[in-house]
């Protein structure tokens, strides 16, 4: 047999190095169909053995949904349930119908009028838009400068564009008395 072998290859007249390259790949080529044919005849896992895997994985996403959905409320207080992104998608296309989101807002008509220059930073993030690093902004600026003397000088507030000014307007108010206290 070794013979015959020895003597189709002469034949072909392929040499000894191209031989032992032929020889490596057969040999991978082998190993590879092995690997292939034992991991597939690796028993297939029923859904017992996954329960607690499952269990773990549905207590995260819960969890992260809740924490989504309230940082989510802060943006979008007229909404009461975020559970999936189609509902904001619906706030944002109404609030963008109504040309102002903040006359649509049932909440954000019912909120009391805050004093910029008497309010915390736990105030300030009841409204609308207003985060805690806004809200720190906005503490801020007004210790730097000795308190607002009108609305509109929250606009010098980074992080506070027209948009967000005129969402936040109607909501708070300066003291003139309290300023530079």
């Amino acid at each position: 047999m070794r013979r015959r072998w020895f003597f189709a290859m002469e034949r072909l007249q392929i040499r000894r190095g191209e031989r032992r390259v032929i020889g490596t790949l057969v040999v991978i080529l082998l190993g590879v169909s092995l690997l292939r044919w034992i991991h597939q005849s690796a028993p297939d896992y029923d859904r017992k053995s996954y329960r607690a895997f499952d269990a773990a994985l549905a207590q995260r996403l819960d969890s992260w949904k809740a924490d989504h959905n309230k940082k989510l409320s802060r943006y979008y207080p007229d909404v009461d349930s975020l559970e999936d992104t189609t509902k904001v998608e619906k706030a944002e296309k109404e609030s963008v119908r109504s040309g102002d989101p903040s006359d649509s807002s049932p909440k954000s008509t019912e909120q009391k009028v805050i004093d910029l220059n008497r309010a915390g930073t736990d105030q300030l993030e009841k409204l609308p838009g207003i985060g805690p690093v806004i809200a720190g902004r906005i503490k801020r600026w007004r210790d730097e400068h000795g308190g607002y003397q009108r609305e509109s000088d929250l606009r010098k507030v980074k992080g506070i564009g027209t948009k967000r000014l005129e969402k936040i307007k109607p909501l708070v108010t300066v003291d003139s008395l309290q300023v530079g206290k």
